[in-house]
């Protein structure tokens, strides 16, 4: 029988790169660019075959997530909401603390990225839980479309399975790196996402980063709940967290990595050249 899966959305990001668009007021995932729906809305809308997600944010963007959410009637099952940004570690690792007791995989996922394929997103999930081992910590990684230094890259063993082991990472080479990279049918670009059991990683973050697990596990014990928004106090442990990204912190000191490659357009819309380039390939497909 097949995991249960449910999204965890990360909502936190202020798209710094990409203002004036964005502001405190404007952050990056709450944008309605190409669409009538935001970054934020085409994430759940991608997800909607799955559980109902729980949501990560700052406790700043309450207002515009539940205000998205009930624009295209999604109804998360739970809020988690920093009293301040401490990275992704400490966003993954509360997420994992809410369904610690659940059977079932958490499917880690930025709100700003742009998927091409709905449809071929959803196959890419289902093949990598179905490959993934037990106590497996999942990867979705994405075909180099360039030799781009901007991206960290993975290393994946030499099979060519749906679902390969992870090697190694390597963070942001040189230009001179990236282009021998790209065209590596081996190697990827990390996207963000995660597919694990809740108790995988909260195992993987004890052992690689006890200080971070340590905190979350003590602020959630502090959390107030109300109304499915669960409120991380500011005078908690979850500040002294430290800042520091889920890569960083647990991914890259694993040893159970696997990861399944995403095939079709990907952006992660970082810069204005990127939002640039994706604005004209979707003039293009309209003419």
């Amino acid at each position: 029988m097949s995991r249960e899966i449910v999204p965890v959305i990360l909502a936190g990001g202020k798209g710094r790169r990409l203002r004036p668009l964005t502001s405190s007021r404007r952050p990056k995932p709450f944008l309605k660019i190409f669409s009538r729906r935001s970054f934020f809305q085409d994430a759940l809308v991608r997800v909607e075959n799955f559980s109902p997600p729980v949501i990560v944010a700052n406790e700043d963007y309450k207002n515009h997530i539940r205000r998205q959410c009930a624009e295209i009637n999604s109804i998360p099952q739970a809020i988690i909401l920093e009293p301040e940004g401490r990275n992704t570690a400490a966003s993954v690792m509360a997420a994992a603390h809410v369904l610690r007791n659940r059977d079932c995989l958490m499917l880690v996922m930025p709100s700003d990225h742009v998927f091409g394929d709905g449809v071929q997103f959803q196959k890419t999930i289902k093949d990598l839980a179905a490959g993934l081992r037990l106590d497996g910590i999942g990867l979705i990684g994405i075909r180099p479309q360039g030799p781009s230094a901007r991206y960290g890259y993975i290393h994946t063993d030499g099979q060519s399975a749906a679902v390969r082991s992870v090697q190694s990472f390597m963070e942001k080479p040189d230009k001179a790196t990236a282009r021998k990279l790209y065209g590596n049918n081996h190697v990827f670009w990390n996207a963000g996402i995660i597919l694990c059991p809740p108790d995988a990683i909260m195992k993987a973050g004890k052992t690689a980063s006890p200080e971070v697990a340590d905190n979350i596990a003590k602020s959630m014990d502090d959390a107030e709940i109300q109304e499915k928004c669960i409120y991380l106090p500011q005078r908690s442990h979850f500040v002294k967290t430290p800042s520091i990204s889920i890569d960083y912190a647990v991914l890259e000191r694993c040893d159970v990595l696997q990861l399944c490659a995403y095939i079709g357009e990907w952006s992660d819309i970082g810069t204005w050249l990127a939002l640039l380039g994706l604005a004209i390939k979707r003039l293009r497909q309209k003419i």
